[in-house]
């Protein structure tokens, strides 16, 4: 954590210095963390700070499902809610394969 922390600070300060007015999308774990880091030093307003884990979770719901059932992970419609982690849950009764619950 301490590592990726400081990673995510480094990149802070340059987009600070470059281009202070841009959007930053974190996805280092821990997610929540490093978001943080990046929102306080140096300081960002938090709707410039973005977290993926939602996005890379529900892809990963759909890759599982996809390799599971050996289909196209493009005909799986999916997705995941919560935090990043263990209270992540896949909204089963909305995942579809081809068009089908």
């Amino acid at each position: 954590m301490k590592t990726n922390a400081g990673i995510v600070r480094s990149v802070a300060r340059e987009f600070a210095r470059v281009a202070p007015q841009s959007i930053m999308v974190v996805v280092s774990n821990p997610l929540d963390v490093m978001c943080i880091c990046r929102q306080r030093r140096p300081a960002a307003p938090r709707e410039r700070v973005l977290g993926m884990a939602g996005v890379l979770d529900t892809a990963r719901y759909r890759m599982f499902l996809a390799e599971a059932m050996d289909v196209s992970v493009e005909d799986i419609q999916a997705m995941v809610l919560g935090g990043h982690g263990d209270t992540m849950v896949p909204l089963v009764s909305y995942t579809t394969v081809s068009g089908i619950r």
